[in-house]
């Protein structure tokens, strides 16, 4: 047999010549040559057979006629050829006009036969020199998008298959009569041309990461081994065989082109060649971009599937700049969609601010592969388009603003000022915009006096004025004033300021409070600043803060939030580096303190937007631009663990760079941001909405009583509605008159903190969230309530309190009176005390209904004494509430049992089917369906419990499998399901690559999800159908055989996908609990005897046996760790 670097010669010599090969297009597809080209070059690498994707029309016999001689599509006279014939071919997008014509042609000229419309995706077939070069083939070309891609012939000759299975093939011709209309066949040539451009995109995408993760490396070795060859200097960094591969290489004819400028090339500067040669990586990755970028034109300027920040871009000094860097993005829909370019420039520190700092990218990648303190939540968020009325949209097209919240005529709404960008020519803005976040109209804020326009302010809102610190007017001209709009008047003025000397800057981060400014670094003109200052708006008085501790460095682009009486200081860059650090300032103490080992928040990112949530930072966006560009960093500042969460369902194309992200309620507001691409002009954002409910509910439990800092609501008559009990079920709560103070959510934690202080806050009532979140409602007592309605009055004496002088209640209570509340007397629930078992509440409660129906008492033994919880969904025992009586009560009994348990909805448990795909036969009872978001050990499962099954019982398993030390190994599931053990494998066990087999499609369905929402997708490889079929052959350190009652028929298969050294099986079995010993026996005697058929003389043993869980009397599930080896 050929050596691999004979048959390489072999392949490349038939490229190069002129001779057509044997394909129908006789040599390569033009849409991907300079891909099969860059592979060729590579040293570990060469292809054998590809096609870039194509539509088609295919002529075959008829099913019941066999091969007969018939008139192709031209009207000449033919003989099919034995499979048929095509009718129509193009690997480029089709047209419609030459399909409908070629359909009609065939008809007029063919008495029977059957025409089918295909479309076949990108298929590429690649020998590879070992079998570690194809694995890291398999990893690149399933990171983007080729899923179906694997490895055959292992040990022999590598071959990978580069695939997806995005095809299409429909019969639309039979016996001369048309089977579809012929708007139905435009319907398919559309369909096709959809997924002809998927396909490109996912093509390109393969390019640049084969570039990016395989090609530049060797390039690297290539100009450091020339390098050292030029000074007659050894080097083993590239054997002599290797290199005479890369004869006329990407970095040869990309740079020069012929020999003679290789050579002098070759004979330069050291150190000016290494710059050459990543100069020469960045204009191929730039060039394939650039490709795909103008043949999109800018439809989708901030939508890429898993792209990269490059690093070391170019940059001018042309202001309003965001990017300086090639990078993409993921779209919200989380669908692949074209890449983009995108540059800029600011000024010499923004030349460098989008630079991805070395390292950036492996942090992110270490992170995402380690436990950490990262805890993933899986779950989504929808984020939805706001619809804007009124003025032009154009007028929200802008970077660099500033957005506080404000409330007018009754409804919340955004105060935009300032920015860069605009409807016309882009410039520094100076005005103010109000968009009504409810109906959707924007329109313009008319004052009086406005400031000079500027971009990169900040602005906060203090009591009734929206205070702008700072920002640049033009590129030498930074400011640092304090100008302040009075929202009742609508006019500027600018108080006069003293203290200590505060520097012009912009860039620079703010946070509010009380009456207290807080504002850290920023720059000024060139300068990095590192300062801290405090104004407090009361006396118009600037402070230095004297701080200790770990004092953040010099920065800007960073962000700055106050929850409490702690200021959270994240993100940022210098005129090198961009930050991931957090710090954490507390006020009582002045004391900065930076937390470390904080999992994904550590991933540097700077111009990105932070919004404090009751125990919450959010954060959106920045740079570099990642795969998760678009998602939301949750951080838990008490527990001190991040939780990214997609946001989905809406076909937004944005890029989050210098937006504003502000809470509205519950409902995060995202106006602006964008990026100057050259060539291509500027890109901005549409304005979208994200609604935090349903993390926050999964999530918090006290979101009632803990606010926020930085958000303004105005004073009204509120009134309030009380809260209505289900109906049909009894309510063991009751409401009276009671005096509140209602606080907004910016102060609700400090004016709950003083009332405690205080003995104000009245602990027999419930607080109270009102107006949709803004507003908080605190019960206080009467004295209170006297106090802060007539101060000074008779009988309102200042309290003093334990602890407390005559002093200190005075300060408490300016503080108190400082955040803006207000007293109404309502009706308050009373804070009685729920029953501590759900079982009584329940019990209780449908006695009473049963009594109301005139039902018999005894049905009350048909109500559950336990059940399983899925996500929000409980699931009663088989068997519960059956009898047909319970009909008549109606819907309110179900809505009383899912309030009993704390639940939405409500299904009764089924034997699972006793099928091959095991299918779930569960009922829902209540709710609208099945699918279900659970989560397990810190990891999601999401599925439709009606048709997957789920064993909580194997809780312990799945644990365990995630404690497994299986850093860097690929694992093979043979029985994925949903991702019960493949999802811990890969999250928490930290393995490089899994590949999972299922056949049930509901499974596969909710596998794919899971693998999506989870963030392990680029790591998993899934294979359709039997596992004896579709499971890998040799590459193995592990394999999981997790189906019962006995995965015995899948034994010869895991062996096979053991790598020739062996490996670890993890087989589970349903075992009678007597016969444990003789079925450990007959498994390894088994095993021994199907590795030997095989041709493997393994070793053999059992090195732990784990006890599930009883799956029925005297039947216990259990797994047997089996450990193969060569002998």
């Amino acid at each position: 047999m050929a050596s691999f670097d004979d048959r390489k010669r072999e392949v490349l010599e038939g490229l190069a010549s002129d001779a057509k090969d044997k394909s129908r297009a006789g040599g390569v597809d033009a849409p991907i040559a300079s891909l099969i080209n860059r592979i060729n070059l590579h040293p570990q690498y060469f292809t054998t057979s590809s096609c870039s994707g194509r539509i088609s029309i295919f002529s075959e016999s008829a099913p019941d006629d066999g091969a007969k001689n018939v008139e192709c599509y031209t009207g000449k006279k033919t003989s099919k050829k034995k499979g048929g014939d095509w009718v129509y071919v193009s690997h480029d997008p089709g047209l419609e006009s030459e399909v409908l014509k070629c359909v009609q042609e065939y008809i007029t000229t063919m008495e029977d036969g059957l025409l089918v419309f295909r479309y076949e995706p990108f298929i590429l077939a690649v020998e590879c020199r070992t079998p570690a070069a194809a694995q890291t083939l398999v990893q690149c070309a399933v990171s983007a998008g080729f899923r179906e891609s694997g490895i055959s012939g292992m040990g022999k000759r590598n071959i990978v298959g580069v695939r997806c299975s995005i095809r299409l093939e429909v019969p639309i011709v039979l016996a001369g009569n048309m089977l579809v209309t012929e708007d139905y066949l435009r319907f398919l040539t559309a369909l096709a041309n959809r997924k002809m451009e998927l396909n490109r995109q996912r093509t390109d995408t393969f390019s640049v990461k084969f570039m990016d993760q395989i090609a530049s490396p060797e390039l690297q070795k290539l100009s450091e081994f020339k390098c050292a060859m030029s000074r007659q200097e050894p080097s083993s960094e590239l054997p002599p065989s290797e290199l005479s591969l890369y004869n006329e290489s990407e970095e040869v004819s990309y740079a020069s082109g012929n020999q003679d400028q290789a050579e002098k090339n070759f004979a330069i500067d050291k150190e000016s060649k290494k710059k050459l040669s990543a100069l020469k990586g960045r204009q191929l990755r730039l060039l394939a971009r650039l490709n795909t970028f103008e043949d999109q034109r800018l439809l989708s300027t901030g939508a890429i599937s898993a792209g990269k920040t490059e690093q070391n871009a170019r940059s001018s000094r042309k202001d309003g700049s965001v990017c300086s860097s090639v990078h993409a993005v993921k779209d919200l829909t989380t669908q692949a969609k074209t890449t983009s370019s995108v540059y800029g420039a600011n000024s010499k520190s923004d030349s460098a601010s989008l630079q991805s700092d070395n390292g950036s990218r492996d942090t992110e990648a270490r992170l995402s592969a380690s436990n950490g303190r990262r805890k993933s939540d899986g779950c989504s968020l929808s984020a939805a388009h706001l619809e804007v009325r009124g003025e032009p949209i154009e007028r929200l097209h802008c970077w660099s603003h500033s957005a506080v919240q404000i409330e007018i005529n009754g409804h919340h709404s955004l105060l935009l000022y300032g920015g860069f960008g605009g409807p016309d020519r882009h410039a520094r803005l100076g005005n103010s915009m109000v968009l009504d976040c409810v109906t959707g109209e924007l329109k313009c804020y008319e004052t009086s006096h406005a400031p000079q326009p500027r971009m990169s302010h900040v602005a906060v809102v203090v009591s009734q004025s929206m205070v702008v610190i700072g920002g640049r007017h033009d590129p030498s001209t930074c400011l640092g004033d304090v100008c302040v709009l009075d929202l009742k008047t609508s006019s500027w003025h600018f108080p006069e300021v003293t203290g200590s000397h505060f520097l012009p800057r912009h860039r620079h981060a703010a946070a509010r409070v009380g009456d207290n400014i807080y504002v850290f670094g920023g720059m000024n003109q060139d300068s990095v600043l590192g300062d801290f200052y405090v104004l407090n708006t009361s006396s118009w008085k600037w402070n230095c803060v004297n701080s200790r501790g770990d004092t953040p460095a010099p920065r800007y682009s960073h962000s700055l939030a106050a929850i409490g009486q702690k200021l959270y200081l994240f993100g940022g860059r210098d005129a090198k580096i961009s930050y991931g650090d957090l710090h954490v300032f507390c006020l009582e103490t002045n004391t900065w303190t930076e937390q470390k080992g904080l999992g994904e928040l550590s991933i540097p990112r700077f111009s990105h937007s932070m919004t404090a949530i009751d125990k919450w930072l959010v954060i959106l966006g920045g740079c570099p631009i990642t795969h998760h560009g678009t998602d939301l960093l949750f951080f838990n500042v008490d527990e001190m663990i991040s939780q990214r969460v997609p946001l989905t369902q809406a076909s937004l194309d944005v890029l989050l760079v210098r937006h504003t992200a502000t809470l509205l309620g519950t409902r995060l507001v995202v106006v602006g941001g964008g990026a100057a691409c050259f060539a291509f002009g500027a890109k901005f954002n549409v304005p979208f909405l994200v609604d935090l409910v349903p993390y926050l509910n999964r999530n918090t439990s006290a979101i009632l009583t803990d606010g926020v800092a930085g958000f303004y609501s105005t004073r009204e008559e509120s009134s309030i509605d009380r809260d209505s009990s289900m109906k049909g079920g009894p309510s063991d709560e009751f409401e009276k008159r009671a005096w509140i103070l209602k606080l907004d959510r910016n102060n609700a934690k400090t004016g709950k903190d003083a009332l405690k202080q205080l003995e104000w806050l009245d602990q027999t009532r419930k607080p109270k969230v009102l107006d949709g979140g803004l507003h908080v409602a605190f019960p206080i007592t009467e004295d209170a309530a006297l106090y802060l309605q007539e101060p000074g009055s008779k009988g309102t004496s200042l309290p003093t309190r334990k602890g407390l002088n005559m002093e200190s209640s005075q300060k408490v209570i300016s503080n108190l009176i400082a955040s803006g509340g207000e007293v109404v007397e309502m009706q308050l629930a009373l804070d009685t005390r729920r029953p501590i078992s759900p079982s009584v509440t329940l019990e209780a409660g449908v006695v009473k209904l049963l009594q109301e129906a005139g039902l018999p008492q005894d049905l009350i033994e048909e109500l559950p004494k336990k059940w399983e919880r899925l996500g929000d969904m409980a699931i009663l025992p088989a068997g519960s509430l059956t009898s047909s009586h319970w009909r008549s009560i109606g819907p309110g009994l179900w809505s009383f049992i899912a309030s009993s348990l704390g639940s939405r909805r409500i299904a009764r448990q089924a034997p699972v089917a006793a099928t091959k795909t095991r299918d779930s036969k569960l009922q829902v009872l209540y709710g609208e369906d099945g699918w279900v978001e659970h989560r397990e050990n810190g990891i999601l499962y999401c599925f439709d419990a009606t048709k997957c099954m789920f064993s909580s019982g194997n809780v312990s398993e799945k644990l365990r499998m995630a404690s497994m030390k299986c850093a860097g190994e690929t694992v093979v599931d043979l029985f994925a399901g949903i991702g019960y053990y493949t999802l811990p494998f890969l999250l928490k066990g930290g393995a490089k690559l899994v590949y999972t087999c299922e056949w049930n499609p509901n499974a596969i369905l909710a596998l794919r999800h899971n693998l999506l929402v989870n963030g392990v997708e680029s790591r998993c490889v899934v294979l359709e159908g039997d596992n004896r079929v579709t499971a890998p052959k040799g590459v193995a350190h592990r394999v999981c055989l997790g189906l019962l009652p006995s995965s015995e028929g899948s034994w010869g298969v895991a062996i096979e996908a053991l790598r020739p050294e062996g490996g670890i099986l993890h087989v589970h079995e349903n075992v009678k609990d007597s016969n444990e010993k003789e079925w450990l026996d007959y498994l390894v005697s088994a095993l021994v005897k199907l590795s030997s058929g095989l041709g493997r003389d393994w070793d053999i043993k059992v090195f732990h046996l784990e006890r599930v869980k009883w799956y029925a009397p005297h039947i216990r599930h259990i797994v047997a760790d089996v450990h193969l080896s060569q002998r």
